[in-house]
């Protein structure tokens, strides 16, 4: 993992489980983190609300929108809605910290474990 790609209040994996990089990370040392991947389960501790479609699963926090779909021609991938502008897919973002730098470049706000 990158130096770059990490931020105060991230969530990584190191030797001993999942951590959140703080004031004192050894950010420069950031080869012993390794990303969590970014899974439902994440999401929804993130406080996202989820609705099923005949086609896709939506996750919805605020104006932030992940959508995976399920069926039909596009079925496999992931797009991502903020503030009503439509991304296009957004594949390679596979982990947590990703994630919360995203949802923090484009809402301004931190992403909170909320359960």
């Amino acid at each position: 993992m990158k130096a770059n790609e990490l931020r105060i209040g991230n969530f990584v994996q190191d030797t001993l489980g999942v951590v959140k990089i703080g004031l004192n990370a050894k950010v420069k040392f950031a080869d012993i983190y390794n990303g969590i991947p970014l899974t439902e389960e994440w999401l929804l501790n993130f406080g996202f609300e989820t609705y099923t479609t005949e086609k896709s699963k939506v996750y919805k926090l605020g104006n932030f929108m992940v959508t995976y779909v399920l069926k039909g021609r596009f079925a496999g991938n992931k797009y991502l809605k903020a503030f009503n502008i439509s991304f296009s897919e957004f594949g390679h973002i596979k982990h947590v910290h990703t994630l919360q730098n995203l949802y923090f470049a484009l809402t301004g706000e931190e992403l909170q474990i909320r359960k």
